[in-house]
């Protein structure tokens, strides 16, 4: 008869899975996954380049991938970037990926495999080769050799951010810039386009250096839904200089569109057009079609605007007058990608402002947050004369951009400000832009909208974790990847002396945080004084307490599962500053209630509490007392813990006074031999390490406790899984995820690419009935147990320390035996 019992079997589980991997080494393989650039994910796009008459370029990237040493790095959104360049332009694509900073080596991924895939991929011939996001000196000399050898020989050399300073120099600069570079293409930052695009002669070949602050290919800007519009734009210009570098521009070429400064426009006149000039360096004449569209540059909302008959003179010059029709007030791009039959022959851009005497001046809101069944009020400003009649329509939109609220008003004569007022739903998203649209007739004059938060906690419920996210234009599709998987939450650090805003991206994809606000630990000075503050030196302490919490406002007002006082903590502490000996004097005498007690248990004779002290002020935890004196020894380790609980009540205090609501613990921390009553007495939430301590946690935390793991150590879809199921059995209501990007060692939930590691792909289907009801069915149902208990005792686990004996089985074993 087998007498392996799934619960022993579990208890086996417990001792595999609570022991947190050493890191794994990286393969030659596995480099070559982390570095493909082949991806199933298609993002919103305009297509310049595919189809293009130059043909396809093959080209090699190296890839900046952060400040790292080559075996674990964390590629955040540098190599989607190139990813999206793909979708846009016809390259045949492969990368290398390279890190590190300033006073340190840097490195390929992988180090040596890295570095020997490298001189692999330089023996083949490619058309282009691609810096993104760091200086070329800081390749190894052997590889800018090969590059430069291949480029002189005829190849093209495109760098954007840091360049390649010692090669593209005055002397080699290519004066005036070529028109390919700078022509039709919109002014995005503040310095003209021909301020941030160079051209170089190299030998035979061609360099383009785009000098902007990037880790990859474009600008560091973070999200917002105008950068998001603009991000078209941003990538036309990569293009352009890809396709010059390898010498690919074709013989068409979008000399200006609009003009060289923006016009504006009169939005009631009629018969409102603009120049589109194309040049042509052919000896013969071509015709084609020019395909138009209209991107309002506030959102990214387009227009199609059809096409119309191109035909460009041999040699010379086109100028195609392109009708406007009436749109809302604002700021605008005007596309075009020319198109024959060979083919797309060119493509450019420029910007245009459409202007009213009356419009939508401003929308304002009261507050910047309200809490769900309260009442947000604002105020949408008018300016000029609206006709009589016109109506203001003010549109509630939500995360997904749907339209959950709208109201037409119809303006009296002369009106200047509409007030508005609206009580927040519970089943809004966290994130609620109130949109006024002045309607005269049929037709929309101006737009404007504000934005507030509604803040979702996502307690009660089934939740799952990512550490981390990114903040820039591309990165709401790297969480709507993540939220598929069912990650409706970001754990982000917020440590700082100033507030942390979220992610605006996080935002636009309606997800919850996990503020990650402060980490416990104890280190001490030279006198043996806790820093920054003693954990008992009354008004420091609450001092230091309130400047971590106050900084969580913006978090809060988005909406936070909890608030997260650390990983990788201390599970308690104290010091010999004079406040910390008077508090542990205090608990002494709560303990014992009579000095005459303390003095028959600890062999002393002390005449009262106050004049208790440690044996030597040099020796904290009292540790001469640990095999000589064990109740001396013992008290110390039991104040220590409950010296951690008091500091966490300190912060559980002050985090429901920011927010009523408020969940407050720690996670990652802790394990056999902390005092578990202590912390789930105090903590709204805890996540100790994967051990027996998530046994104590189901038995002994209120159901309202919000309890977790970490996972994401492990590189096979089985360890995935094995982890999470575990997370589900022990009763837990949240599974953390560490973290949503990285190759090496350790992998991120998503590849570089955005898209999901097979691994990743297993767990996140294993995880289905999970996300999809079963997480919620376990968390109101009522567990079930034999009636026999196990009593865990803080005393008891730590008297396994005093004597280390092969003969008696340790505390810690003789629990995860019993359970």
């Amino acid at each position: 008869m087998n007498r392996w019992t799934p619960v022993f079997l579990a208890s086996l589980l417990i001792v595999v899975a609570g022991v947190i991997p050493a890191l794994a080494a990286t393969n030659a393989q596995e480099v070559d996954e982390a570095s493909s650039l082949q991806s199933d994910l298609v993002t919103p796009h305009k297509p310049w380049g595919q189809g293009h008459v130059g043909g396809r370029v093959k080209t090699l990237f190296f890839i900046y991938t952060g400040a790292y040493a080559g075996e674990w790095e964390d590629p955040r959104s540098s190599v989607r970037e190139v990813v999206e360049l793909n979708q846009r332009f016809d390259l045949d694509a492969e990368a290398l990926l390279f890190c590190g900073k300033a006073g340190s080596e840097w490195v390929f991924h992988g180090q040596k495999l890295g570095e020997q895939r490298a001189e692999r991929l330089l023996k083949k011939n490619y058309d282009l080769y691609v810096l993104a996001g760091f200086a070329m000196s800081n390749l190894p000399a052997k590889i800018q050799y090969l590059i430069l050898k291949e480029v002189a020989d005829g190849a093209g050399l495109l760098c954007c951010g840091p360049g390649a300073g010692e090669y593209m120099v005055d002397r080699r600069k290519i004066a005036p810039t070529p028109g390919f570079l700078t022509g039709g293409v919109p002014q995005l930052r503040e310095a003209p386009v021909a301020d941030v695009v160079s051209a170089y002669q190299l030998g035979e070949g061609r360099g383009a250096w785009l000098r902007y602050g990037t880790r990859s290919l474009v600008p560091n800007n973070t999200f917002s839904p105008s950068e998001q519009a603009a991000y078209d734009y941003h990538m036309m210009l990569v293009g352009r200089a890809a396709l010059w570098a390898a010498g690919r521009e074709g013989d068409l070429s979008v000399d200006a569109v609009l003009g060289d400064q923006p016009p504006i426009l009169d939005r009631t006149a009629q018969g409102n057009s603009g120049e589109i000039a194309i040049s042509s360096t052919l000896d013969r004449a071509i015709e084609g079609t020019a395909q138009l569209e209209l991107r309002r540059a506030a959102d990214g909302v387009t227009r199609d605007l059809g096409t119309l008959p191109v035909a460009v003179p041999a040699a010379g010059l086109a100028n195609l007058t392109v009708p406007i029709p009436q749109v809302p007030a604002g700021d605008y791009f005007l596309d075009v990608i020319v198109r024959s039959k060979r083919g797309i022959e060119t493509f450019g851009a420029g910007a245009l402002t459409v202007a009213s005497d009356f419009g939508v001046e401003a929308v304002s809101v009261d507050s910047s947050f309200v809490e769900v069944g309260e009442s947000i009020s604002g105020t949408v400003t008018l300016r000029g004369q609206c006709p009589a009649d016109s109506v203001l329509r003010i549109r509630l939109r939500d995360s997904y951009d749907r339209i959950v609220s709208l109201e037409d008003t119809t303006l009296a004569a002369g009106a200047t400000q509409v007030p508005f007022e609206y009580t927040a739903d519970g089943l809004w998203t966290n994130w609620i832009r109130v949109e006024a649209v002045l309607l005269d007739g049929d037709e929309e004059v101006e737009i404007k909208d504000a934005s507030f938060n509604v803040p979702k906690r996502r307690h009660g419920r089934m939740n799952f974790v990512m550490w981390d996210a990114p903040s820039d234009v591309v990165a709401p599709y790297a969480w709507r990847q993540m939220q598929e998987a069912g990650h409706d939450i970001c754990l982000l650090g917020s440590m700082g002396n100033t507030p942390r805003r979220p992610h605006a991206a996080l935002a636009a994809c309606d997800a919850s945080m996990a503020p990650y606000s402060t980490r416990i630990l104890d280190p001490k000075d030279e006198q043996g004084f806790m820093e920054p503050v003693c954990w008992n030196d009354e008004p420091a302490v609450d001092e230091y307490v309130q400047g971590i919490v106050s900084n969580q406002q913006l978090m809060r007002e988005l909406g936070v599962f909890v608030y997260s006082l650390g990983d990788e903590g201390v599970t308690k502490g104290c010091c010999v500053s004079p406040a910390c000996i008077a508090a542990y004097r205090s608990y002494l005498a709560d303990q014992y209630e009579t000095i005459d007690a303390l003095n028959e248990s600890w062999g002393s004779d002390y005449a009262s509490f106050d004049a208790v002290d440690l044996l030597d002020r040099k020796d904290n935890m009292e540790v001469a007392a640990k095999t000589t004196n064990f109740p001396r020894w013992y008290d110390r380790q039991a104040f220590a813990r409950y010296n951690l609980a008091k500091l966490s009540g300190r912060f559980v205090e002050a985090y429901t006074a920011l927010d009523p609501q408020a969940k407050t613990g720690f996670e990652g921390t802790g394990r056999f031999g902390d005092d578990y009553d202590a912390i789930l007495g105090t903590n709204g939430f805890y996540g100790p390490y994967p051990d027996i301590g998530d046994d104590i946690v189901r038995s002994a935390a209120p159901r309202e406790t919000v309890r977790s793991n970490w996972m994401g150590y492990s590189k096979t879809g089985d360890a995935l899984s094995d982890a999470g199921w575990r997370m589900v059995m022990k009763g837990m209501d949240s599974i953390w995820f560490w973290m949503w990007s990285g190759i090496g060692s350790y992998r991120g939930y998503l590849r570089p690419t955005f898209d999901l590691w097979p691994a990743t792909e297993d767990l996140a289907e294993e995880m289905r009935p999970v996300r999809e009801g079963l997480g919620d069915l376990l968390l109101n149902s009522d567990m079930t147990h034999s009636g026999i208990g196990v009593f865990y005792s803080v005393a008891s686990a730590l008297a396994g320390n005093i004597v280390s004996s092969s003969q008696f089985i340790r505390p810690d074993a003789t629990h995860k035996i019993w359970t």
